[in-house]
């Protein structure tokens, strides 16, 4: 059992962990593109940068946030401001990963909860179609924190196409 979950917002010296992580997490999503969207590694057998990572220390409107359970580094959360509705939002999930050996321990949920409590204000987050395990996941973990106005939209997009949730969290 998982005792605690932390996040620590992330800095420039810890670029090179989340680039590192950043491959486990392309490696896992592979599986939800298709055959028509295929993610192939660079000849020095890593995946290429499709998130342009840099940009999360570089641009105000984004942020990194390191997931922690029991002090071991679990994951991480990406925060932006663009969405795909095409709505403003205060800030948008861009992306968010959790280690597999930290999977369906409650890790998850705990650091969304967490980065909600923390960052109150008009969230969107975008879910691949295809990713059934998100689809699951996002719903019931949003509505756990102190979220309001709660929308749902399926079909967005195209190749492929998204479920967009949009939410207020914090009071």
């Amino acid at each position: 059992m998982i005792e605690t979950v932390t996040l620590e917002r992330g800095h420039k010296k810890q670029r090179a962990t989340l680039e590192n992580l950043a491959q486990f997490y392309i490696h896992d999503f592979t599986d939800f593109l298709g055959p028509e969207r295929p993610i192939h590694v660079n000849e020095d057998g890593l995946y290429p940068d499709a998130m342009v990572l840099k940009r999360y220390w570089t641009e105000p409107d984004r942020s990194v946030w390191f997931i922690r359970a029991d002090g071991h580094m679990a994951g991480f959360a990406l925060l932006n401001k663009v969405t795909h509705s095409g709505e403003p939002a205060d800030f948008n999930m861009a992306e968010f990963f959790v280690l597999r050996p930290f999977r369906g321990k409650d890790v998850a949920e705990r650091a969304v909860i967490d980065i909600l409590h923390r960052h109150p204000g008009r969230w969107e987050v975008a879910i691949m179609e295809r990713n059934t395990p998100a689809l699951r996941f996002w719903p019931r973990a949003v509505q756990r924190a102190s979220i309001r106005n709660y929308e749902s939209q399926s079909g967005v997009g195209e190749n492929p196409s998204r479920t967009l949730l949009r939410f207020l969290a914090g009071s």
